[in-house]
């Protein structure tokens, strides 16, 4: 099963301002059960679209020939999405939206909360409280809490420290194993692109490069140009490749890549 954007042209229309081409006859297919990622230019507005809160000026987006539906969307800034003024009421509220008959609301609500390591003690905190990365948690245990088939998360790393990286990438993997979740991952930040994706898009207008991890971070000179970093595991193994004429392979894992330099020291 797929999830295919065919042709899709969309262009800016704000009054005021000149109009702006954004996707020029942009195709993707992303195939379900997987964890898709997309770099570069426009990816916020990518998301939109299959969420349907944009709509292309022309083109398709559907799954199986059948539009899409059962989405869950976490925003970049969730405080500007956010409509009420603490936790639980804002987690009821996601509830509500998205039509679902839940029972045994608050275990769900709390449910959600322990995905994200919150806890029961955030229920009545002010949503503008919250810190940066209390927001980002808050925002997917919103989009988890409806049980979305397929989960957009739009820079999802931003303000996270490494231990909340990790346990989001435990999340994540949790989620697409056992329960075939679909996720489509807009940010720039290779590094957790490189541990969790399967298949990574660089779009601007269009698509620009696409393929496996390995495949789209090996392409240097492309992701210069565009100011995208390689992953830092698979920079070393591409300048050891250059100087030394070792090919070490490319690994996910700093702790991976460690255990190949000494079994080739």
């Amino acid at each position: 099963m797929e999830i295919k954007l065919n042709n899709i042209n969309f262009t800016y229309k704000k009054i005021g301002y000149k109009f702006k081409r954004i996707f020029n006859n942009l195709n993707l297919n992303i195939k379900t059960g997987e964890i898709t990622g997309i770099i570069g230019e426009n990816k916020t507005t990518l998301l939109e679209l299959i969420n349907k809160t944009l709509l292309p000026d022309s083109g398709t987006i559907l799954l199986n020939d059948k539009e899409l539906n059962n989405i869950g969307f976490s925003h970049q800034n969730p405080i500007e999405h956010f409509i009420n003024t603490t936790v639980k009421e804002e987690l009821l509220a996601s509830i509500i939206i998205n039509n679902k008959q839940v029972e045994e609301i608050d275990k769900k609500i709390s449910d959600a909360l322990i995905m994200v390591n919150l806890n029961n003690t955030y229920l009545n905190r002010k949503t503008n409280s919250l810190s940066s990365s209390e927001l980002k948690k808050l925002s997917l245990a919103c989009t988890l809490i409806t049980n979305p088939k397929i989960i957009l998360l739009d820079d999802p790393t931003y303000s996270l420290d490494l231990k909340d990286k990790q346990n989001l990438i435990k999340l994540i993997k949790l989620l697409k194993k056992r329960y075939n979740k679909t996720f489509i991952i807009a940010t720039n930040d290779t590094e957790f692109l490189n541990v969790i994706s399967d298949y990574i898009y660089v779009i601007n207008k269009d698509v620009i490069l696409e393929g496996t991890k390995y495949n789209v971070f090996k392409e240097y000179s492309i992701l210069n140009e565009l100011n995208i970093r390689q992953p830092r595991t698979i920079e070393f193994s591409s300048i050891v490749l250059n100087k030394k004429n070792i090919k070490i392979g490319y690994r996910d894992e700093i702790n991976d890549l460690i255990k190949d330099i000494y079994r080739y020291k």
